[in-house]
């Protein structure tokens, strides 16, 4: 039998070379190890051991570092806020329509001011950082969750300060302005989806106990709902928890916590009708009692009222005027129910500094009034009829073809660049020709 041709050996060489190749490289991603690290463990000896993990201690030490100089700057921020409050800004520049006026909306709009070079700004850039670094190391479950207690510590207890209730004249609450900033703080920490898992579960076991002790704050848990912290199914069903009957009334009949279910009536009020960052759909357990509380409002004649404390007739009326409002909002259609996945972030700070950086970051148009008029003389003087014809491509011969398509080819490259192109770089083009 002939051999194959020498060319035909090599190319076969080769091939199977390759397929080799592929196939090591598949063995070392089923073990979870890249190839330059499987060459590196044949030169590694035992004594390297204790080095690395001396290595791991003093990266931990070091990241504990980090986490207690950012707990100084932000303390500094908050010292700075009082000394210096923010003045009052236009709430026009949240770009959202507006339902009610309240601290938080003022606080939003002021920060909303704030510029990029800031250095409230660049510490807050500077725990994402800190954050996105910290993920994969050793040891970085436990200092993540330190620093989310702290943060969270610090954001309970300025309600508990009475300097932060004296605001000036003209400025903006300083209470709700640092409890804003740090809500951006305990958002810039759930960078990773590890991290944001772990941020949710630590926040909702630190808002059980605040309930289970009788601290709970408004703001707080309206403003974790609002920045998105936590899961809305998982708050759902905690706020609900709240609510269950946990003493027997007359006749057997469990009833709910009245100080609880009066909380969860505020928070959803707040959420829901004054701030609209959630829908009534989102909170599906709490509804259904909040729904049987205005029932059995409704249900409730003279005598049974007499009877009843006036705390709970209070809760049962705030129930049946909750959900008469959240009845006419959903019937009024002003939005369309969408899962809170696909909504636009609304009330967050955070977010308006991306959306504000994006803009600022995004290229202009490469071209000035005076390189248009230049290209527009240039296509017209090619164009231009010669007197048996009027202007068109046509009518041209091979050479003028070639420039007019190069001069088109250049129009449009302007116009149409990844980079920077967008409808109002297409109008300004025209603008400039006119």
């Amino acid at each position: 039998q002939p051999r194959p041709p020498i060319a035909d050996q090599h190319c076969f060489n080769f091939q199977r070379q390759k397929e080799l190749r592929y196939q090591q490289q598949q063995q070392y991603a089923i073990r979870g190890r890249r190839p330059e690290e499987m060459s590196a463990m044949g030169t590694a000896t035992l004594p390297q051991a204790p080095q690395s993990q001396q290595e791991r201690d003093r990266n931990m030490a070091e990241n504990k570092q980090q986490a207690g100089q950012i707990m100084q700057k932000m303390q500094s921020h908050i010292a700075g806020l009082q000394e210096q409050p923010l003045r009052l800004s236009s709430l026009m520049n949240i770009n959202l329509p507006l339902h009610c006026t309240d601290d938080t909306l003022e606080a939003v709009a002021a920060l909303w001011n704030i510029d990029k070079d800031h250095d409230l700004r660049k510490t807050l850039r500077g725990v994402r950082r800190w954050a996105t670094t910290l993920h994969n190391m050793p040891g970085s479950e436990d200092t993540f969750s330190n620093m989310v207690k702290q943060v969270f510590k610090m954001l309970y207890t300025q309600f508990l300060k009475p300097e932060m209730m004296q605001t000036p004249p003209d400025c903006v609450s300083v209470l709700h302005v640092v409890t804003e900033v740090l809500l951006c703080t305990l958002d810039c920490l759930g960078t990773t989806p590890p991290f944001k898992k772990l941020l949710s579960d630590t926040l909702v076991t630190r808002l059980d106990d605040m309930e289970s002790n009788g601290y709970l704050q408004l703001d707080v848990v309206a403003g974790i709902l609002r920045y998105r912290l936590v899961q809305v199914a998982e708050i759902d069903r905690m706020m609900s928890r709240w609510m269950d009957g946990r003493r027997p009334g007359p006749g057997g009949q469990t009833q709910v916590n009245v100080q609880a279910a009066d909380f969860v009536i505020l928070v959803l009020q707040r959420c829901c009708l004054e701030h609209r960052t959630h829908f009534g759909k989102d909170f599906q357990k709490c509804g259904e009692i909040i729904t049987k509380q205005a029932e059995r409002r409704r249900r409730l004649n003279p005598q049974q009222q007499q009877a009843m404390s006036s705390q709970e007739l209070q809760l049962l009326t705030q129930a049946d005027a909750f959900v008469e409002k959240l009845n006419a909002q959903t019937s009024q259609g002003e939005e369309d129910y969408m899962p809170l996945a696909n909504r636009q972030p609304r009330l967050m700070v955070t977010a308006f500094w991306q959306q504000k950086e994006s803009e600022d970051n995004k290229q202009k148009a490469q071209f000035d009034a005076e390189t248009v008029s230049k290209q527009l003389h240039e296509w017209h003087s090619l164009v231009q009829a010669d007197g048996q014809h009027p202007p068109s491509l046509d009518h041209m011969g091979h050479a003028q073809n070639r420039q007019v398509g190069a001069l088109l080819q250049k129009i449009i490259s302007m116009l149409f660049s990844p980079n920077h192109s967008s409808e109002e770089t297409v109008e300004l083009f025209f603008r400039y020709g006119v």
